[in-house]
């Protein structure tokens, strides 16, 4: 189901989302193959990757023909058989990093391949410069970096703090600094030296960075939104007004409309670009989320802004496809006359302003071209705003303006 409807007239288009679908893909949808314990996501150019813990191998989900496909024998040379996949990284040219039971194994774009000679196996991370990263807690703890065939190895030795490190997740922010989310806390790696974040003492499960740059963790019944120097913790001290109680909190995600979904035990929250936050339980009548669901443990967002959200134990993934005016306390927003909103001039060339007097307070702007791509987002004053579209081509766009009062859309001819 898409959640864009283009209604098309002569000269008129308007775009209604309906919200959020969630759709299941378990053995009746994969042709017979399972889909059971998935810890983890990531993607290629074509393909969806998910990882299994039961031994399942690396499952692969096609989009452009929507089948699926199994990996777990390798030609000619065992580096996969029989492991259970925890983490699955990219790195360039679609070369695959899995963490797996006994390796880390390596996929070298066309063959299952020997990892790199001393490689650890641990939790990985490709940074942005298509480095890897393998951290391995424990009794004989790693941290390794790995880049143009050169592996670099750290011990206790090196950075006292890894000894007895369990670690939970590593990830790599855009300045590629590297955290780590520990049993004990979190970590943090600036390129010479590594040590715990002294103000979190707490088993923490994963490390994420939004849009916008803040970074969040993710804990046993609360997670964090750092903005500056300042944490804002939500927890049922913090929130007490939430739609739900907060359970043990697995994963993180945002999209590229800026929606945050949190999983929480067996209930999934969706926090909207506004802060409004809804839940969805897995036995909630009310919304198209499975019955087959009873724990959450991993979030995706793949290059076309759908969720991926796995099942503990149950059968299947689920793929939620977002609605990017859905947010608010109802999830659904009455659809306006778009005579109310004006904008001018129209034809354009460079800039637009446009206004309206039926939203008040912010409003949330979206920009979509002629196919139903989402081009650009931004808050503004529903009253008095402007809209840059010099660097745009020209041809047919679509303005849609929303908040808890309605949506209004617009056709904006560039010429």
């Amino acid at each position: 189901m898409k959640k864009i409807i283009l209604l098309s007239a002569l000269t008129s288009l308007s775009i209604i989302c309906l919200g959020q679908d969630f759709k299941l893909h378990d053995a009746s949808t994969s042709g017979g193959i399972t889909i059971a314990s998935v810890s983890g996501f990531s993607e290629t150019s074509d393909s969806i990757l998910v990882m299994s813990q039961d031994g399942n191998g690396i499952l692969e989900y096609d989009r452009k023909t929507g089948t699926w496909l199994q990996h777990r024998n390798s030609t000619g040379t065992n580096y996969w058989l029989g492991n259970n996949a925890y983490g699955v990284e990219v790195g360039p040219n679609d070369t695959l990093y899995v963490h797996t039971s006994k390796r880390t194994s390596v996929y070298n774009g066309t063959a299952w391949v020997a990892p790199p000679s001393g490689m650890a196996k641990g939790v990985i991370e490709v940074d942005n410069s298509g480095a890897l990263w393998v951290l391995n807690g424990g009794t004989a703890p790693k941290f390794q970096h790995y880049f143009n065939g050169q592996l670099t190895e750290w011990d206790e030795t090196d950075f006292p703090v890894l000894k007895g490190m369990q670690p939970n997740d590593i990830f790599a922010d855009s300045n590629n600094d590297i955290w780590f989310a520990t049993d004990s806390g979190v970590a943090f790696y600036d390129g010479t030296s590594l040590s715990y974040v002294a103000y979190i003492d707490s088993i923490v499960n994963k490390v994420y960075q939004d849009n916008n740059g803040d970074m969040w963790l993710v804990a046993d019944y609360w997670f964090a939104k750092r903005q500056g120097t300042n944490w804002n913790v939500y927890n049922t001290v913090t929130k007490p007004n939430w739609p739900a109680s907060f359970g043990k909190c697995e994963a993180i995600a945002q999209t590229k409309s800026g929606y945050t979904f949190i999983t929480s035990g067996w209930r999934l929250f969706i926090i909207d670009p506004q802060g409004n936050p809804k839940s969805y339980d897995y036995n909630d009548t009310t919304t198209h989320m499975p019955s087959n669901a009873n724990y959450f443990p991993d979030l995706f967002v793949d290059s076309q802004d759908h969720v991926w959200m796995s099942i503990y134990q149950k059968g299947g993934v689920i793929e939620i496809t977002v609605d990017t005016a859905g947010s608010g306390s109802s999830g659904l927003h009455e659809v306006l006359n778009e005579s109310l909103l004006q904008m001018y001039p129209n034809p354009a060339s460079n800039r637009v302003t446009f206004s309206t007097s039926a939203l008040t307070g912010i409003a949330v702007l979206q920009l979509y071209n002629e196919a139903g791509m989402l081009l650009k987002q931004e808050e503004v004053d529903p009253k008095n705003g402007a809209l840059k579209i010099s660097n745009l081509e020209k041809g047919v766009y679509f303005v849609k303006l929303f908040n808890d009062g309605g949506v209004l859309s617009k056709t904006l001819v560039l010429r």
